[in-house]
């Protein structure tokens, strides 16, 4: 018994690594990205040689498989929560509204560039913020109070501008 609980917790904190290995590459995070990829293909050689060892115990295959789905979801809350990257956020809202939503945001110490634009019915203006992933849910509570229009985007690392890094 304690053999099966064993895969199923090993193959589920191999499987996040994966997770969070694949978020660092595509985030431009390659050295850290290649450390959890070296780590875990060895818990992966481990886990399956274990597991192919002895093919006629079907709770082995259940419990990588188990361990394998509670990977995949742990992965991403664990993901959500460490939010590794920058996220652009963009904002069209009515013009009336767009000095008291700037200056909070910048209050919170985030740039904010403003765009003229135009909507169906009248001037509007687009707010571009890019802030941490972590940050989102504090930007994102201002706009709903202002009933913006906005989309969040993930992006790649962000170069100059405020909180930027520096080339």
């Amino acid at each position: 018994m304690l053999l099966y609980l064993i895969i199923v917790l090993v193959k589920t904190f191999e499987v996040a690594l994966g997770t969070l290995r694949i978020k660092l590459i595509t985030k431009g995070q390659r050295i850290h990205g290649a450390i959890v990829a070296f780590i875990e293909i060895v818990i992966w050689l481990l886990v399956v040689a274990n597991v192919l060892s002895d093919m006629n115990d079907p709770w082995k295959i259940l419990a990588y498989a188990l361990g394998y789905a509670m990977g995949n979801y742990l992965g991403v809350v664990v993901e959500e929560w460490i939010g590794l990257g920058s996220t652009k956020v963009e904002v069209v809202l009515n013009t009336k509204k767009t000095k008291e939503v700037v200056d909070k945001i910048r209050a919170l110490g985030f740039g904010v560039t403003v765009i003229d634009g135009e909507g169906r019915d009248e001037k509007r203006n687009v707010l571009l913020v890019i802030v941490p992933r972590k940050s989102v849910p504090k930007i994102s509570k201002i706009l709903e109070e202002a009933q913006a229009f906005v989309t969040i985007t993930d992006i790649k690392p962000v170069y100059r501008g405020i909180g930027g890094l520096k080339k």
